[in-house]
C-alpha cells in the first residue's frame, strides 16, 4: 500500500479518536453502529491500520452527531497541513 495512504489513515484515525473522546462516546458504541460486535474495528481505524469506506464514515458521523461535510472539512484541513509541513 502507498505510504501516503497509510499516513492519511493515521491522521483520520487520530481525528476520529479525538472527536469520539471529546464527546464521551465509546469504541463499542461506534462499532455497534457499524454492525460489529467488538470494538476492534474502531481500534484499527483509530490506529490507522484499517481504512473506512464512505458509508462507514457517514455512520460514524451519525454516532458522533456531526455532519459528514464537517468531518470531511476537518480531515481535509489536517491532511493539507500535514502535506505543507512535509514540503518545508
Amino acid at each position: 500500500m502507498k505510504a501516503g495512504i497509510e499516513k492519511k489513515r493515521k491522521i483520520i484515525g487520530k481525528l476520529l479518536r479525538s472527536i469520539r473522546r471529546t464527546k464521551d462516546i465509546t469504541q463499542s458504541q461506534i462499532s455497534s453502529a457499524l454492525g460489529a460486535k467488538q470494538p476492534a474495528i474502531i481500534q484499527r481505524v483509530e490506529a490507522g491500520t484499517r481504512g473506512l469506506d464512505v458509508a462507514e464514515l457517514w455512520e460514524i458521523c451519525q454516532v458522533l452527531e456531526m455532519s459528514f461535510v464537517e468531518m470531511a472539512r476537518q480531515i481535509d484541513e489536517l491532511i493539507k497541513k500535514d502535506n505543507e509541513k512535509n514540503e518545508n
